[in-house]
């Protein structure tokens, strides 16, 4: 899919825009969309298994850390400090899904989710 996504980006939002500043803005959430995938769905998997395993707990802690302090945060500070505009947003998107993807697959590769009884 991130093929597709980097390949026949600038065609297909060509159906849609004309204009090369709303094509350009395109293309950057695409490249932003196709780093962010990867890591989205091994985060999604990690938190599965680890869900699964009973460890819900720690999932809900990092989720919750991540989406509540870490991305309004960086959000703030990278559009309104900043003034990156749309693409601080991104970046603060990857920030948010790297960070829940690390703490998920730390926590996996520590082993101390196979310690939870069901």
């Amino acid at each position: 899919m991130v093929v597709v996504l980097l390949v026949f980006a600038r065609p297909i939002y060509g159906l849609y825009f004309d204009e090369a500043y709303m094509l350009d803005m395109c293309m950057m959430i695409n490249g932003f969309i196709a780093v962010i995938m990867p890591i989205q769905v091994s985060k999604i998997i990690f938190n599965g298994v680890l869900r699964g395993a009973g460890d819900v707990k720690y999932t809900l802690y990092a989720s919750a850390f991540s989406v509540t302090l870490i991305q309004p945060i960086v959000s703030y500070s990278l559009v309104m400090v900043l003034g990156l505009g749309l693409q601080g947003v991104w970046i603060s998107v990857l920030t948010t899904q790297t960070a829940q993807f690390l703490c998920f697959a730390l926590r996996y590769k520590s082993g101390k989710w196979a310690e939870k009884e069901i």
